[in-house]
């Protein structure tokens, strides 16, 4: 099953006002294909008005996350 299906279906499964946190790790995805997972996600967001999209990236270079967290309307 590819990412984006994934996230789609995971979405579906989300009550209203229910959030999904995911990282790159999670996905097992390096930070350039995340980054542009979240590019996606956001332009998703703003077209459909289905989701809201919070990026969050840590300040801590040791610790290599970036994480979203996606809010279903």
């Amino acid at each position: 099953m590819d990412i984006p299906h994934q996230i789609s279906t995971q979405l579906e499964q989300l009550n209203q006002g229910e959030q999904w946190t995911f990282s790159a790790q999670e996905l097992y995805m390096s930070h350039n294909d995340f980054n542009s997972l979240s590019i996606l996600l956001t332009r998703a967001s703003e077209e459909k008005g289905e989701f809201s999209i919070t990026r969050t990236q840590h300040n801590k270079p040791w610790v290599g996350t970036h994480s979203v967290t996606l809010t279903k309307h």
